[in-house]
Protein backbone atom coordinates (compact mmCIF):
# COMPACT_ATOMS: atom_id res chain seq x y z
CA UNK A 1 0.00 0.00 0.00
CA UNK A 2 1.35 3.41 -0.91
CA UNK A 3 1.80 5.97 1.84
CA UNK A 4 -0.94 8.54 2.24
CA UNK A 5 1.51 10.96 3.89
CA UNK A 6 2.71 13.97 1.89
CA UNK A 7 6.37 14.21 0.90
CA UNK A 8 6.78 16.99 3.47
CA UNK A 9 5.22 15.00 6.32
CA UNK A 10 6.91 11.62 5.78
CA UNK A 11 10.42 12.61 7.02
CA UNK A 12 8.96 14.47 10.01
CA UNK A 13 7.12 11.33 11.07
CA UNK A 14 10.15 9.08 10.63
CA UNK A 15 12.37 11.39 12.71
CA UNK A 16 9.81 11.95 15.46
CA UNK A 17 8.96 8.25 15.77
CA UNK A 18 12.57 7.64 16.81
CA UNK A 19 12.99 10.51 19.26
CA UNK A 20 9.54 11.69 20.42
CA UNK A 21 6.66 9.36 19.43
CA UNK A 22 4.31 10.97 21.98
CA UNK A 23 4.70 14.46 20.47
CA UNK A 24 1.57 15.78 18.81
CA UNK A 25 1.42 17.12 15.28
CA UNK A 26 -1.23 19.13 13.45
CA UNK A 27 -2.43 17.42 10.28
CA UNK A 28 -5.07 17.85 7.61
CA UNK A 29 -6.65 14.96 5.78
CA UNK A 30 -8.37 14.96 2.43
CA UNK A 31 -11.12 12.36 2.14
CA UNK A 32 -11.97 10.14 -0.79
CA UNK A 33 -14.92 11.26 -2.90
CA UNK A 34 -18.29 9.92 -1.67
CA UNK A 35 -17.02 9.30 1.88
CA UNK A 36 -19.64 9.31 4.61
CA UNK A 37 -18.38 12.09 6.86
CA UNK A 38 -20.07 10.92 10.07
CA UNK A 39 -18.61 7.43 9.73
CA UNK A 40 -15.13 8.72 8.94
CA UNK A 41 -15.04 11.22 11.82
CA UNK A 42 -16.07 8.53 14.31
CA UNK A 43 -13.36 6.20 13.02
CA UNK A 44 -10.70 8.94 13.10
CA UNK A 45 -11.61 9.93 16.65
CA UNK A 46 -11.51 6.26 17.70
CA UNK A 47 -7.95 6.20 16.29
CA UNK A 48 -6.82 9.06 18.54
CA UNK A 49 -7.33 12.05 16.23
CA UNK A 50 -8.52 15.22 17.94
CA UNK A 51 -10.59 16.94 15.25
CA UNK A 52 -10.34 20.72 15.29
CA UNK A 53 -12.09 21.65 12.02
CA UNK A 54 -14.05 20.12 9.14
CA UNK A 55 -14.27 21.92 5.82
CA UNK A 56 -16.95 20.58 3.51
CA UNK A 57 -17.04 21.38 -0.18
CA UNK A 58 -15.88 19.71 -3.36
CA UNK A 59 -13.03 18.35 -1.23
CA UNK A 60 -13.69 17.41 2.38
CA UNK A 61 -10.77 18.41 4.60
CA UNK A 62 -10.51 17.40 8.24
CA UNK A 63 -7.99 19.20 10.44
CA UNK A 64 -6.81 17.88 13.76
CA UNK A 65 -3.89 16.73 15.82
CA UNK A 66 -2.57 13.39 16.90
CA UNK A 67 0.41 11.82 18.59
CA UNK A 68 3.06 10.83 16.06
CA UNK A 69 2.79 7.18 17.16
CA UNK A 70 -0.94 7.13 16.27
CA UNK A 71 -0.59 8.42 12.70
CA UNK A 72 -0.34 4.92 11.22
CA UNK A 73 -3.82 4.12 12.61
CA UNK A 74 -5.17 7.30 11.03
CA UNK A 75 -3.48 6.49 7.73
CA UNK A 76 -5.18 3.06 7.79
CA UNK A 77 -8.67 4.62 7.63
CA UNK A 78 -9.82 3.62 4.14
CA UNK A 79 -11.63 6.87 3.29
CA UNK A 80 -8.55 9.05 3.96
CA UNK A 81 -7.01 9.94 0.59
CA UNK A 82 -3.95 11.87 1.78
CA UNK A 83 -2.49 13.42 4.92
CA UNK A 84 -0.50 16.64 5.07
CA UNK A 85 1.26 18.64 7.77
CA UNK A 86 -1.07 21.46 8.82
CA UNK A 87 1.23 24.25 9.94
CA UNK A 88 0.25 27.90 10.37
CA UNK A 89 0.74 30.20 7.40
Amino acid sequence: MASKFSAELEPIIMDKLKIAPDDHIDIRMFLEKDSILEKVTLELEANALVITDIQEGPDVIIRGNSAIKDLSKIEAVAEVDRIEHDHPL
